[in-house]
């Protein structure tokens, strides 16, 4: 786990999921939008399984990885997914805001110490010191503090998100440079008159 990069994720997640994922409309694709002369947005929703994926996809023409796409936050509607952390390929954060009691369960993008061909390695939280210091021993852990950081987040989640069909959040961002407040003001530029 890349620390610098997940301090920046971390600071990019909490201060942006709850302004941009009330503006995303639940069933409707948008279509492609030039913000400045630099970014430009898309909004696109498929069906997978039970639910549906919603991502809000800002790019910017000065980047070419990933085809300029430098900031996708998305939510769904299918329990499937647990909360996971990777700074690896993705620089992706999801929360899994949908089990309404403990424990909950948060994954760490681990390919050296995960089993049986998983990309991850789970901590199940809350979790009594004992229990996190063996898991600190066989795999990369987040510090405590960001375990119950995320547990609290989740409640915030579940409280601001009551009446959204959203599960989880997700959110990538592949611009280290990017700050938070152009996400928040892309989006709300992007989705003006559009509820």
């Amino acid at each position: 786990m890349n620390i610098e990069k997940y301090e920046h994720l971390k600071n990019m997640f909490l201060n942006t999921w709850e302004h941009v994922v009330p503006l995303m409309p639940v069933r409707q694709h948008r279509r492609m939008m030039i913000l400045d002369n630099r970014f430009s947005a898309g909004y696109s929703v498929w069906q997978e399984g039970e639910g549906h994926n919603h991502f809000f996809r800002l790019y910017d023409t000065d980047q070419t990885k990933y085809g300029g796409l430098v900031f996708e936050m998305s939510f769904n509607t299918d329990t499937k997914y647990h909360s996971t952390f990777s700074t690896d390929i993705h620089n992706s954060i999801r929360i899994a805001h949908w089990k309404p009691d403990h424990p909950r369960y948060y994954a760490l993008h681990d390919p050296d110490n995960a089993k049986g061909g998983q990309l991850h390695t789970l901590i199940q939280f809350p979790c009594d010191t004992d229990y996190f210091f063996q898991r600190m021993m066989v795999q990369e852990t987040l510090e405590y503090e960001d375990y119950e950081l995320w547990d609290t987040e989740v409640l915030v989640m579940r409280e601001v998100l009551k009446d959204h069909p959203s599960v989880s959040v997700g959110m990538m961002c592949s611009d280290m440079d990017l700050h938070p407040d152009v996400v928040v003001y892309f989006a709300q530029e992007y989705f003006k008159g559009k509820q």
